[in-house]
């Protein structure tokens, strides 16, 4: 099952009531207090149920009641963009919040994965040139999102993983970001880059939100997904830096 066809499982799973979210919760912040962390960014609004609002409820009372053992920066996903404005009605954005609970930037899941061929590539994979992965969100839905949320200072963040994701995110913000970046936009992982998208983020000055676990298994198999030329501008992690 690949991408967004998790959903049907999703829907047939048997709905977790509030108490059983709370206690996932703090599990998870347990086993995060255990090593050492003290604060995490999270995304966890479609993550077990499709109702934001539930989710930003159990939150909002485990911090008020000063039951959360973590600082939690909630990135905010939404299944379409009339979720969103209705969060954003609701007085929602960046920063609102306390010490232990506070709204994050919107998040938006534009492909697949690396490992899965599902991260949309603009030429076909190397090992199995039948496919070039897929988009999970057309275009304007993509800059639709991004356009709301900047009405309301709220910055976004773009899982792309492929080189054409990367390219269909950077062109929207080449439009929609301010310069020098106040708001804090960026890219989720970084992973499968060409030089020129490497130069539009510094010179966009974007942020960079890169997941370091993924490298260990990436490792073994990013050239042969990409080949050696793509290879080479790949997981450029010190050159954005």
């Amino acid at each position: 099952v690949e991408e967004n066809a998790i959903y049907k499982i999703h829907d047939a799973m048997p709905v977790p009531d509030d108490e059983r979210i709370k206690e996932f919760i703090r599990l998870g912040a347990s086993y995060c207090n255990s090593h050492g962390i003290t604060t995490v960014g999270s995304d966890d609004f479609l993550s077990i149920v499709k109702d934001p609002k539930r989710i930003l409820n159990i939150f909002e009372q485990l911090s008020y009641q000063e039951k959360l053992t973590v600082r939690v920066n909630e990135q905010c996903e939404f299944e379409n963009i009339n979720q969103f404005a209705e969060f954003l009605d609701d007085g929602y954005t960046m920063d609102v919040g306390n010490d232990f609970f506070r709204i994050g930037p919107l998040k938006l899941i534009t492909d697949g994965s690396l490992g899965a061929r599902t991260a949309s590539m603009i030429l076909p994979y190397h090992d199995d040139p039948s496919t070039k992965g897929g988009m999970t969100m057309e275009d304007e839905d993509i800059e639709m999102f991004v356009r709301l949320a900047n009405k309301f200072n709220m910055p976004t963040i773009c899982h792309a993983i492929g080189d054409d994701a990367v390219e269909r995110v950077l062109a929207v913000f080449k439009d929609n970001v301010l310069e020098g970046n106040p708001l804090h936009h960026g890219l989720v992982h970084c992973q499968i880059m060409r030089q020129s998208q490497i130069d539009q983020v510094i010179r966009q000055k974007l942020s960079c939100y890169i997941q370091s676990q993924f490298i260990d298994y990436d490792a073994s198999i990013y050239k042969e997904r990409v080949g050696n030329v793509l290879a080479r501008t790949s997981y450029p992690f010190k050159t954005l830096y």
